[in-house]
């Protein structure tokens, strides 16, 4: 998550920046659902953290998986 932290640098409050823990919700929520591909639930995380985190000013997802189904 990139954001502009610039005025919790002066308040100290949580709600002027990032919320990690609802980051982490968020990420929890997803990964629990069943999905074919991980580009649907990289897609997924997305939509639901550009609609969550406040002061964002970009977004980047990665997901791996650890142990693909390749012969």
């Amino acid at each position: 998550v990139y954001a502009d932290v610039t005025k919790s640098f002066h308040t100290d409050k949580l709600e002027d920046t990032v919320d990690y823990v609802l980051i982490n919700n968020v990420v929890t929520a997803e990964m629990a659902l069943r999905s074919n591909l991980i580009e649907h639930v990289a897609g997924r995380i997305l939509n639901k953290l550009k609609e969550q985190v406040k002061n964002c000013v970009g977004l980047e997802v990665r997901v791996t998986k650890f142990n693909p189904p390749v012969n």
